[in-house]
C-alpha cells in the first residue's frame, strides 16, 4: 500500500493507493488504514510498518495511532516526510508511536523531514499548542532530522520521545543515539525526552535556526535503555545541546534540563556553542537555562559519540539587543549541583556583539549574562558587527556586563 509516497507494509498483504490527505487515529481511518490499540499489539493483521519512501500530502496522527510492528522491529524503519505531518493527542500510556522493539534485535528508526538539498519544503509539527500529545520513537537507536528548509515543531503541553532499547541484553557498551539534528527551523515549545545507552549522543544537534519559546521547553534524560550502566568518562552521560558553525540559537524563554537516570554524570545538560546565540531573537528578550552549563568554544571537548573524532574549532558568538535602559537582551544560567557555569574557553574565538536600533549608542551598565560562575573572557567585542566596540566588559564571577561611557 502507498499512502502520499510512504510504503505501508501489512501482515495481510492488502493493496491498495491513496492520494493527497491522510488522517489517521482521533476517528479518522482510511479503508485501507487499520490502527491497533494496546489490546491488539498481538494482532500483526492490524499492524502497519513504514519504510523508506516520501510522504507528499499531510499525514494526520492522533492518540494511540500506531506506525509498525513487533514483527517488522528487526528491520531499520525511515518516514520520509516530504509534505506535512500532524500529531496531535496521546499520552504516555497511549502514545502517537513510530517503532516497536524486537525482542531479538531492534533496528534503528528514522524520521527524515524535508531533503538534504533543501528542495523539499516539509512541515512536522507535534502538538497544536493546547492540547497534551506524546509522539514516541521506539528502536535500538532513534534520530529524527530536520533538513535545510524545512520546519518542525514540538509545541506547548506536547512531547517528542526517543527511546532506545537494549533488546534485553543488559550490555551497557552499546552506542545508541537518541538524537535530534537540525539544519532548518526548529521550535521547541515543549519537552523532548531521550534514552540513549551508554556513549550513544543524546539531546539536539543545531546547525539552522532552534528558537526556544516560553517556560515549557526542556529535555528530559531517561535511563539508559540498558541500565545506568558505566561510562568511558561522565562527558559520554551527558546529554548535549550542540549549537554548531552556522547555528543560530534564539529566543526569549526559559529551557530546563530534567535528569531522571539517578547519576550525577547526567546531572546537567552541556550546551556548546560554535555558532551564535540571540537571546529574544530580533528583539530583545531573556533567556534562561535550568540545570545547564554553557559553553562557547568547542575546547577540547568531542561533540559527537565517535571518540576519534577531533573536537571542533572555533568560537560562539553572543549576540545582545540593547533598545533602552530596560529593554535589553540577556542570558541566565542557573541550575542544581554542577550546574549553572557560564565558560569562554581560552584560545577560541569568542565574540561578543551588542546590537542597537539604528546604531543608537546607549549609556550606562547592562548585565547581559548571569551564572552561578563565569570563566574566560571574549577575545573580541564588536558594536553592530563591527570593531572597535565603544564598551568594556566587566566580569564578574557571577556574571557579565557591557559598559557603555
Amino acid at each position: 500500500l502507498v499512502v502520499g509516497g510512504v510504503d505501508v507494509v501489512y501482515a495481510s498483504l492488502k493493496t491498495g493507493v491513496h492520494d493527497g490527505e491522510v488522517l489517521v487515529g482521533q476517528g479518522h481511518v482510511d479503508d485501507h488504514i487499520r490502527l491497533e490499540t494496546l489490546q491488539q499489539r498481538h494482532q500483526l493483521r492490524h499492524v502497519v510498518g513504514i519504510h523508506p519512501g516520501g510522504l507528499d500530502g499531510t499525514l494526520q496522527l492522533g492518540g494511540g495511532a500506531v506506525l509498525g510492528a513487533v514483527v517488522l522491529g528487526q528491520g531499520e524503519g525511515t518516514l520520509t516526510n516530504t509534505g506535512q505531518v500532524l500529531v496531535g493527542g496521546g499520552d504516555a500510556q497511549n502514545p502517537v508511536a513510530f517503532g516497536f522493539a524486537h525482542p531479538e534485535s531492534t533496528g534503528s528508526r528514522a524520521i527524515v523531514n524535508g531533503s538534504p538539498d533543501g528542495v523539499a519544503k516539509a512541515r512536522f509539527m507535534i502538538g497544536d499548542g493546547k492540547t497534551p500529545t506524546v509522539f514516541r520513537m521506539v528502536g535500538g537507536q532513534a534520530e529524527f532530522t530536520n533538513h535545510p528548509g524545512s520546519s518542525m515543531g514540538i509545541l506547548p503541553s506536547a512531547t517528542l520521545s526517543l527511546i532506545t532499547n537494549d533488546n534485553g541484553s543488559r550490555h551497557m557498551f552499546n552506542s545508541r543515539k537518541a538524537l535530534v539534528t537540525n539544519a532548518g527551523d526548529l521550535l521547541l515549545a515543549g519537552t523532548l525526552q531521550v534514552e540513549g545507552n551508554h556513549a550513544g549522543m543524546t539531546g539536539i544537534g543545531n546547525k539552522g535556526k532552534l528558537t526556544i519559546q516560553g517556560t515549557q521547553a526542556g529535555l528530559e534524560r531517561l535511563p539508559n535503555s540498558a541500565g545506568p550502566g558505566a561510562g568511558y568518562k561522565p562527558d559520554f552521560n551527558c546529554s548535549k545541546l550542540l549549537n554548531l558553525d552556522g547555528g543560530a540559537l534564539q529566543g526569549t524563554g526559559t529551557f530546563t534540563y530534567i535528569n531522571h537516570t539517578g547519576s550525577l554524570d547526567s546531572s546537567y545538560l552541556r550546551l556548546i556553542n560554535i555558532g551564535g546565540i540571540s537571546p529574544g531573537g530580533d528583539q530583545p528578550g531573556q533567556l534562561i537555562f535550568v540545570n545547564v552549563n554553557v559553553q562557547f568554544g568547542g575546547g577540547s571537548l568531542s561533540v559527537t559519540d565517535n571518540r576519534n573524532d577531533p573536537p571542533p574549532k572555533g568560537g560562539g558568538l553572543l549576540r545582545i539587543m540593547i533598545a533602552g535602559p530596560a529593554n535589553y537582551s540577556s542570558l541566565q544560567v542557573t541550575g542544581d549541583d554542577d550546574a549553572g557555569r557560564f565558560d569562554l574557553v581560552a584560545g577560541e574565538a569568542n565574540t561578543l556583539n551588542v546590537v542597537t536600533p539604528m546604531g543608537i549608542v546607549p549609556h550606562g551598565k547592562f548585565r547581559i549574562v548571569s551564572a552561578k560562575a563565569v570563566k574566560g573572557t571574549f577575545a573580541a567585542l564588536q558594536f553592530n558587527g563591527k570593531s572597535p566596540a565603544p564598551y568594556t566588559v566587566n566580569y564578574l564571577p557571577d556574571g557579565i556586563e557591557a559598559v557603555f561611557p
